[in-house]
């Protein structure tokens, strides 16, 4: 990811629910994610709808009412959406392979060896189901839009197929972990792209590319081409704002100027990604978004200001400390524990477990 650059970074995954809320003003939040969604069609995505009918200065959809799994009393910090047609670890069920795709944050940059997210949840998966494989093919600079031919049919790397043992088909139940989202903020930033832009037909093509890698994953836009006759799970991570909604930084290892283009775009993409996640769904294909751009707010570059919206009285610890847009060994942890409680749910629907 270009580090001069307000880098969102996105995955499937969910986190655990912070002791602290934060200090968000109700009036400031998106509507629920389930009401204030972008249409999205598998073909044909419709641009008549758009988030940017929402408040852009809007920073995450969570507010009060939205409560950790079995506790009315203590507010969550994120809001992650599995769709039930994958939810739950159903014993029946044996995954026999993680495969991990995506940008440099599951590339591991900047982690240590051994602590990236993948490794995490590699080691939670092993726990669980005994032998795992883990199939990682991740690549800095990597968009929604080109995932697809370079990391899925390998024109700039190795064609998955060719890193799994046996290729494909391949047999178990696999689960495909995602970050992805990050860069193509970046690129358009990088072309001059305006707010409006970010928020309109910036996010309609992103909508549209994911669309187009779920079904490339299910063997959709192939016909005949069964990948994982047993089953996929996916799940991806949407993207989050290092930091904390300032849209600027200047931090020990982070010089980031303001970047008002910025202003409502990391929630808006939140939304948007749901929302196709929500479509797809409905044709019994659906995905997991877990919800980074929730869980991380507060713990980016501004994670010691008090006066920051998001400040986490409780847990004011920085998960940036040594680079502009990614995640070192604490973010890292983070979004293992969030792809497992998507895993873990055991329903489909809003997750947000403590």
């Amino acid at each position: 990811m270009n580090s001069k650059i307000i880098s969102l970074c996105v995955a499937v995954l969910i986190t655990a629910c912070g002791d602290a809320t934060p200090n968000a003003a109700p009036d400031t939040v998106v509507a629920d994610l389930a009401l204030d969604i972008i249409a999205v069609d598998t073909s044909v995505v419709d641009a008549t709808h758009s988030v940017a009918d929402s408040n852009p200065n809007d920073l995450q959809s969570a507010d009060a009412s939205l409560h950790c799994e079995g506790d009315e009393t203590t507010v969550c910090d994120h809001q992650s959406y599995v769709a039930p047609s994958q939810s739950g670890a159903n014993p029946a069920v044996v995954v026999t392979r993680l495969i991990v795709l995506g940008d440099s944050i599951s590339k591991g940059q900047v982690a240590a060896v051994g602590m990236g997210y993948f490794d995490h949840l590699h080691s939670q998966l092993k726990q669980r189901y005994g032998s795992v494989d883990l199939v990682k093919n991740a690549m800095g600079q990597t968009a929604t839009d080109n995932l697809i031919a370079r990391l899925l049919e390998g024109s700039a790397g190795t064609p998955l197929g060719s890193l799994i043992n046996g290729g494909f088909p391949a047999s178990g139940h696999t689960i495909v972990v995602m970050t992805v989202g990050g860069d193509d903020i970046n690129h358009a930033l990088d072309a001059g792209a305006s707010n409006a832009e970010l928020l309109g037909p910036h996010l309609i093509s992103a909508q549209a590319n994911l669309v187009a890698i779920v079904q490339w994953l299910r063997g959709e836009v192939s016909p005949g081409v069964d990948r994982f006759p047993d089953g996929v799970s996916i799940y991806l991570m949407n993207v989050y704002d290092p930091t904390d909604g300032e849209l600027f930084a200047q931090t020990t290892g982070c010089t980031m100027p303001p970047v008002p283009q910025m202003a409502g775009v990391a929630s808006a993409w939140r939304v948007g990604f749901t929302a196709v996640a929500q479509q797809l769904e409905t044709q019994a294909n659906g995905f997991a978004v877990i919800d980074a751009y929730g869980h991380f707010l507060g713990h980016g570059h501004h994670y010691d200001d008090a006066n920051n919206a998001f400040y986490r009285s409780a847990d004011p610890t920085g998960w940036f400390p040594s680079n502009c847009t990614h995640p070192a060994e604490l973010g890292h942890g983070e979004i293992a524990k969030l792809f497992w409680e998507a895993i873990d749910s055991g329903h489909g629907g809003y997750v947000a477990a403590p």
